[in-house]
């Protein structure tokens, strides 16, 4: 199975997926980005406010993309993202950087990097196993930790299997100081 977007897939509890608005960076570093990609705000003079695609190992992480975003000329092209809150939950794929992992249920519960494929608009983010112990299971991630494993949803030895989970609130807009 190939890497698939990242998406949510609810709200732990009761309650809707938030969706928000908010402008594209113009002349983003990494260009136009594809659904599912991980939004964060640029840290250079006069892009604070805005959105881009996220990094090697992002932090501050504001949401996942609903939809492609354009490589805007200005800051004027809106785009809709899902706010990564502690209790919104997203489907991811998992494979150890960018190697097909079959899924094991010694994932449960870990936190792992999230890592993208590619660059740009064919970019495809991830849940990667890379330096989470053993085989990739069975342990964190470390201090680039940015995605806890709560449930698998394909079954275990699926290779890039799909899991439900969570970003870290440290990592994000919403915990990080």
């Amino acid at each position: 199975m190939a890497i698939q977007p990242m998406f949510p897939v609810g709200y732990i509890g009761t309650g809707i997926i938030p969706s928000e608005e908010g402008l594209a960076a113009a002349g983003a570093t990494d260009g136009a980005w594809a659904k599912g990609a991980i939004l964060v705000s640029p840290t250079t003079s006069g892009g604070e406010g805005l959105l881009t695609q996220g990094g090697t190992n992002p932090t501050k992480i504001i949401g996942v993309a609903e939809a492609a975003g354009p490589q805007a000329a200005a800051s004027t092209t809106k785009v809709r993202f899902i706010p990564t809150l502690p209790n919104v939950e997203f489907e991811a794929t998992v494979s150890h950087g960018g190697t097909a992992i079959p899924l094991a249920t010694t994932m449960l519960y870990c936190e792992l990097l999230v890592t993208k494929s590619g660059s740009g608009a064919s970019a495809k983010w991830y849940a990667d196993t890379t330096g989470a112990g053993a085989g990739g299971v069975g342990g964190g991630g470390g201090a680039n930790a940015r995605f806890r494993v709560l449930r698998l949803k394909d079954a275990v030895g699926t290779s890039d299997g799909r899991v439900f989970g969570v970003f870290t609130v440290d990592n994000t807009i919403y915990g990080a100081s």
